[in-house]
């Protein structure tokens, strides 16, 4: 599933193909606008835009990266932001990320969760003495839920000036994937309390087995063997019918 837009390292592979099409999440990476003059921020939020409307709106996407920009926590921007961020207030790259999520429908989930602020910061300056939160994970608000927690590892080293940000994820797998629930017939035993019932059953059981059964292995054969008592039995005991619970409480409570 070629796209133009998308680094020519993840067209056409193996890791593409599992982002894309079994997930369902486009992950979307970009050179940040560090430090940028006003016109190229804004041909790098073009080109950002371009990528994004470029995958299917039924494909949710998820998108990390440095944007050099302060998340604050300002109350109106609560649902997009959340109320964890390490930054009382926005800077201007902030604003302008914050309004490219609301008018594309995702949240900032880097500012969501309660950490310590050690665990907030993801720049440092050189001499130490200037921390920020600039680097961000956000999320399309049909997966939101999917992101069970972001934060930064200073202990990481990767001799940046940038620290590590883990998000844990928990992905659910489409419906077709997942394992179907097969629910297993029971057999009325209170029916063997029936001498008429039980004679009947046990002559057909007779019959069925008087051939022997024929198995490569003694597991094959037992399977076999189980197969056919428990069949003969539903013929012929019937299927246990199913008790419905009582509420333990009454309408009033």
């Amino acid at each position: 599933m070629g796209n133009k837009y998308l680094p020519k390292y993840l067209s056409n592979t193996y890791l593409q193909y599992l982002i894309f099409l079994i997930f369902g999440v486009g992950k979307l990476a970009l050179p940040s606008p560090e430090d940028k003059q006003q016109d190229e921020k804004e041909a790098f939020y073009e080109d950002l835009n371009t990528i994004f409307e470029s995958i299917a709106k039924s494909q949710p996407k998820i998108i990390l990266g440095d944007f050099n920009a302060k998340i604050g926590k300002e109350e109106m921007y609560r649902p997009t932001i959340g109320k964890e961020s390490l930054h009382i207030h926005s800077n201007e790259n902030g604003n302008r990320l914050i309004n490219f999520e609301i008018s594309k429908g995702l949240r900032i989930s880097s500012t969501c969760f309660p950490h310590k602020n050690i665990h907030k910061e993801t720049w440092i300056s050189p001499g130490g003495s200037t921390k920020n939160q600039i680097d961000h994970i956000m999320t399309d608000m049909k997966i939101n839920n999917i992101i069970e927690d972001v934060r930064s590892h200073r202990g990481v080293s990767a001799q940046s000036d940038h620290f590590l940000i883990k998000a844990k994820i928990q992905i659910k797998l489409p419906r077709k994937w997942r394992k179907i629930l097969i629910i297993e017939e029971k057999v009325d035993i209170d029916n063997i309390k029936n001498s008429e019932m039980l004679k009947e059953y046990k002559n057909k059981l007779k019959n069925k087995l008087k051939d022997g059964i024929e198995a490569e292995n003694i597991e094959t054969r037992w399977k076999k063997l189980e197969g056919i008592i428990k069949t003969t039995a539903l013929e012929h005991l019937g299927k246990k019918k199913k008790v419905q619970k009582h509420k333990w409480f009454n309408d009033k409570c």
